[in-house]
């Protein structure tokens, strides 16, 4: 019984111990949740304190004692309301100062009020002098830049057939191919409804050439070609697109474009349909860029809709491209370039190339 007394003893201060952490810690939370919220309690007692202080300025102002206003709404107690309220605040200067004849100052806080909201519009309860100042000042953007991306389809317009065969029998078919595009735009709106606009692209362009030269060669001839592709055009909205009321705007566009040719290549097969059987000629991708016009023009029409959203838009359009000049270079027409003309009776005909 001795032994045992010690035991009991211990399991008791062990237990008083533990009680004794416990309300440690519970202490220490308690203390915790009382200064983060009394922190949150300040911050939130700050903004308060800055929409009372522009409750009292708009009161002062219905008032009649204008000249006051400014000096209860200071610039740092607006910096530290949410947007709502500091264009709210921006707005009541602007007005103050407009009462107060003084232009200048009038001027800076629209400003300043633009650019929290560069999107404000004119509402129905501003005064003239709000209106005729606002009409003073740009609103709508100088230069506006995006990024697109797209799939173009490649359409040939022969021009004169040219063959190792009669061109007037052995002409060719021409498949078009579905290729690739993508590149930056940049437009300057010049009015609310009219914007130049300006592209640099890289172009992809895909066709296939096949034909049947002397009843017994089959040619077939696919070419895929990069391109910097230059269109400038003039874009006309059929809505005002700066008063964001709407957020979808159709618009067409018309323009002129340059293309600088940097690649083409080509896989070119022929197969010989013989008495005796078929025979094959093929080689590895052949360098056809000598054959082409390194710099050819089009003009161009297309119509597309803007989705505005935030202070981007997202933009989806379909656009023609009508070629003006002939993409074969003459003077390289007969360039027995990796035998095409005598290994597959290949010969390269004038054509515009259409998108």
């Amino acid at each position: 019984m001795l032994l045992k007394t010690p035991a009991k003893f211990l399991g008791i201060e062990s237990a008083v111990r533990f009680i004794k952490i416990l309300l440690f810690f519970g202490c220490l939370c308690a203390c915790f949740h009382w200064s983060s919220s009394d922190v949150f309690a300040q911050i939130d007692l700050q903004f308060a304190d800055c929409e009372e202080i522009l409750d009292h300025a708009q009161t002062v102002f219905n008032e009649g004692r204008i000249q006051d206003v400014n000096t209860i709404l200071n610039d740092s107690c607006l910096k530290r309301l949410p947007k709502a309220k500091r264009i709210e605040g921006l707005h009541l200067l602007v007005d103050t100062y407009l009462y107060l004849n003084e232009p200048d100052q009038a001027q800076k806080w629209i400003i300043e009020l633009l650019k929290v909201d560069p999107e404000y519009q004119i509402k129905s309860g501003d005064v003239a002098e709000f209106r005729e100042l606002y009409q003073t000042i740009r609103t709508t953007p100088v230069f506006i830049a995006g990024l697109h991306l797209g799939a173009n389809f490649s359409s040939i317009l022969p021009l004169k057939t040219f063959s190792v065969d009669n061109p007037d029998e052995a002409k060719g078919t021409y498949t078009n191919n579905l290729s690739f595009q993508i590149g930056l735009t940049a437009l300057v709106p010049l009015t609310r409804r009219i914007e130049l606009g300006a592209e640099i692209n890289l172009l992809g362009r895909s066709y296939r050439y096949s034909n049947t030269l002397f009843n017994f060669a089959k040619l077939n001839f696919s070419e895929n070609q990069l391109l910097f592709d230059v269109p400038v055009f003039a874009k006309f909205y059929f809505g005002d697109k700066y008063t964001y009321k709407n957020p979808l705007n159709i618009y067409v566009y018309a323009g002129v474009a340059a293309h600088v040719a940097f690649s083409a290549t080509a896989n070119v097969t022929r197969n010989d349909i013989l008495n005796t059987g078929q025979q094959l000629v093929a080689g590895p991708a052949v360098n056809v860029l000598p054959l082409r016009n390194a710099f050819t023009y089009s003009v161009l029409g297309g119509f597309g809709l803007e989705y505005k959203r935030g202070r981007g838009s997202f933009v989806a359009d379909i656009r023609y491209t009508l070629g003006l000049n002939n993409f074969v270079n003459p003077e390289n027409r007969y360039l027995n370039t990796s035998g095409l003309i005598n290994a597959y009776g290949y010969l390269s005909s004038d054509f515009i190339f259409n998108a």
